[in-house]
């Protein structure tokens, strides 16, 4: 395994920077992450897993904080928001998605007849549930994802949101990073390795690949007869040569958007919050959140809505966060500025793939290509399976079970 980071995990780890440790993209997995969960059972893991225990959330609404609903449950009708010419469209949609569910994979996109065809404010707006769309799930879609709803699809709507209904939230006893640290003590590692160059002559060529890499200033090369290209799909087409047609059409079809976080650590303890940000209240900031620590301590983080991104990058301010934020940060942290002892700007360039209009069908072309003609480089990631640390797992599990399809007898 050639990683490019000190350490592995990527996008499913924890790190620690100016004394505050943090995700680096992954918090949790869910109940319903099956392949990831027989992973971790195979490996003697399970005791290690953990319940995550719920934080009271909150969207904020005309200065005043609502209880925030994940998922369209019972729980919703009591939201100020929904009205009585609300509730039979909800009904319509409940019964909908509960009547698929075991039609549909949460974990991958590709599985189940999803629609694809229509932005989820346009389902909505069919459904007479436009209002519920923008005060309700939009403001979750934009805090835990960085998406809007004009951009992306119903389909991970549609695949999640039944299971999510019953799903627990976990974690793992020594944080997030701890499935991939026991993996890499199975397997030969080499960190701090970047690939530049994936190279075949065809997918039939008895040579396989020869992929090019820099390491300690030096740049090296070495063959493997199968490679899987396990980065972010928007990174995949910067170190393959010649792609094939097929291929090329793919990765021109792959997006994804960047995440900003700005993280303090205060020596005062106060309390747990996690706060989503409607429509109208703060344009450049999704969520607001605290972890109190185990002494008297608090980790306070603010993620950057979709527009924050947007600005932060058209001002070169993707490692100055807390610049781009002055005056709009909440009072509660202003007021307690003498008490922070750390700041840490966290930018992911490549944050989660994004289930664009049309994403769906380019992705069961290219999974249904890669599944039937044997090759010598395969992908694997969450932007092949669903944009979940359980979808990424799913996408490892079924391209492992591709390769010893093609390749187990040879």
């Amino acid at each position: 395994v050639l990683e490019r980071q000190a350490s592995v995990g990527g996008r499913m780890t924890l790190r620690t920077e100016n004394n505050i440790e943090y995700n680096t993209g992954a918090r949790l997995v869910y109940s319903f992450s099956k392949d990831l969960l027989t992973l971790m059972n195979q490996l003697g893991l399970t005791s290690d897993i953990l319940p995550v225990e719920q934080t009271n959330t909150a969207i904020r609404c005309n200065g005043v904080d609502h209880p925030a609903h994940l998922t369209p449950g019972p729980g919703i009708l009591a939201s100020p928001f929904v009205k009585l010419r609300h509730i039979p469209a909800l009904m319509r949609m409940s019964v909908e998605l509960l009547g698929r569910q075991f039609h549909r994979n949460p974990n991958d996109l590709a599985a189940g007849h999803l629609p694809d065809d229509q932005t989820m404010v346009e389902y909505l707006e069919t459904r007479g549930l436009a209002t519920i769309g923008r005060f309700l799930l939009e403001p979750v879609f934009r805090g835990t994802r960085g998406w809007r709803l004009q951009d992306v699809s119903p389909a991970f709507f549609m695949s999640t949101s039944a299971a999510m209904l019953r799903a627990r939230p976990l974690n793992f006893q020594d944080g997030i990073g701890m499935l991939a640290n026991r993996l890499a003590l199975q397997n030969k590692v080499v960190t701090g390795v970047e690939v530049t160059d994936i190279a075949r002559m065809n997918d039939t060529d008895p040579d396989g690949c020869t992929i090019t890499y820099r390491t300690a200033g030096e740049t090296l090369q070495f063959r493997a007869d199968i490679v899987v290209v396990a980065v972010e799909g928007s990174l995949a087409v910067n170190i393959i040569r010649n792609p094939s047609p097929e291929e090329s059409r793919w990765f021109s079809a792959i997006r994804y958007n960047s995440g900003g976080v700005l993280h303090y650590q205060l020596n005062k303890q106060l309390p747990a919050t996690l706060r989503f940000y409607g429509p109208g209240e703060n344009e450049l900031i999704s969520i607001f959140e605290m972890r109190p620590g185990p002494d008297a301590s608090v980790h306070v983080l603010f993620h950057l809505s979709p527009e924050g991104v947007q600005r932060a990058t058209e001002q070169g301010l993707e490692h100055d966060i807390e610049r781009l934020l002055q005056g709009i940060l909440p009072e509660i942290v202003v007021e307690n500025r003498q008490h922070i002892c750390s700041r840490f700007d966290q930018w992911i360039p490549n944050y989660l793939p994004i289930s664009y209009p049309g994403y769906v069908a380019a992705l069961r072309e290219f999974r249904q290509r890669q599944s039937v003609n044997p090759g010598r480089c395969y992908y694997a990631g969450d932007y092949m399976a669903q944009a979940l640390t359980g979808g990424a797992c799913r996408s490892g599990k079924l391209t492992a079970d591709t390769i010893i399809d093609h390749w187990g007898k040879s």
